[in-house]
């Protein structure tokens, strides 16, 4: 893990760490994982995540993705549901007996699943999102995870930890009923009308990245 890391960026860690503890902070690493911890850990991370969405002293703008009443409720349903069957963990930053960064992830088999984070700003020269980072690395390492996947995009948070890139173009899943294997067959015999009209049109449809390591 360390080999695929640039020094630069080698020596931004250690500077992170040492740097807090220059300023009398200590940290805790915290991972939530059975229902009840995990049920009290989503709010907080509903919180920093708003927190971070907020701010204005943020370099680049990150939505809330759970101010909608729907997400948050459809998000936390699937969080406990993952949760009593030991597939959900919330990872935590606690500093100066607060936690002040959450990235929230689930395990399925030996790989490791980052999905959204949240962290207070008022901590951000710290770097603490690069330290929580760290710290699910090796706790992965720890547990003998394969693939931690970094979740989609393309931004410098993951980029920088030399991750392996993979494309992901279209994937549609119904539901496992009759009613669900007709709708997908109407979804696609629309889907396939719209790419003949787009195609007609000069359009070339895109593609989606995910950064996994």
């Amino acid at each position: 893990m360390l080999s695929r890391l640039n020094g630069k960026f080698k020596r931004n860690i250690r500077k992170r760490y040492e740097l807090l503890a220059k300023d009398g902070f200590a940290f805790k690493f915290r991972v939530n994982e059975n229902p009840d911890s995990v049920g009290k850990s989503l709010h907080r991370f509903f919180d920093l995540h708003g927190l971070r969405a907020n701010s204005d002293e943020m370099d680049v703008k990150h939505p809330d993705r759970f101010t909608n009443d729907v997400n948050r409720a459809f998000i936390a349903d699937y969080v406990n549901l993952l949760a009593g069957r030991g597939a959900c963990r919330i990872f935590e930053l606690e500093i100066d007996g607060r936690p002040i960064a959450s990235i929230l992830g689930f395990v399925m088999d030996d790989n490791l699943w980052l999905y959204s984070s949240g962290f207070d700003p008022s901590w951000r020269k710290y770097g603490v999102m690069t330290m929580l980072t760290a710290e699910i690395l090796k706790w992965s390492i720890g547990s003998r995870m394969a693939v931690v996947n970094l979740s989609c995009g393309k931004d410098m948070g993951k980029i920088r930890w030399n991750p392996t890139e993979v494309n992901f173009f279209h994937v549609l899943q119904p539901a496992p009923r009759r009613k669900g294997r007709l709708l997908l067959r109407a979804y696609e015999s629309m889907d396939g009308l719209r790419r003949v009209a787009a195609w007609g049109r000069g359009y070339r449809p895109g593609k989606g990245r995910e950064v996994t390591a």
